[in-house]
């Protein structure tokens, strides 16, 4: 089994795993074409897919990973996967004071639960 990269972001992810569909796909000797085909996606999809600038469904995985007779958590990079995005948000203007005080609440909870290595 192939060990992936250590990923840090979504859009690093989805590169991850377009180079493993690509990789496998070269190895099978198949064009982007004739995979995207067997899978129900237009070749430039599958392109997109490969270049990690599109994101599918968890079924598109396991279509892809079974026409490459492989499992669907081969294409996926090995240990954790942490995202780079923002933990907190900005509290609209347009809230009234209870709205605002309940999503300052909200965040505060996710924080905390990222913090303590439980949330995503």
């Amino acid at each position: 089994m192939t060990t992936l990269p250590y990923v840090n972001g979504i859009d690093e992810l989805y590169k991850a795993i377009g180079q493993q569909v690509r990789a496998r796909r070269e190895k099978h000797e198949l064009t982007q074409g004739q995979l995207a085909a067997r899978v129900g996606l237009q070749r430039t999809s599958l392109s997109n897919i490969e270049a990690g600038r599109q994101k599918m469904l968890v079924d598109t995985l396991v279509s892809i990973a079974a026409e490459l007779g492989v499992k669907a958590s081969s294409l996926l990079p090995q240990g954790d996967i942490q995202t780079t995005r923002p933990l907190s948000l900005s509290v609209p203007d347009h809230l009234d004071e209870d709205e605002a005080r309940f999503l300052s609440g909200v965040q505060g909870a996710r924080k905390a639960t990222v913090r303590k290595g439980t949330g995503k």
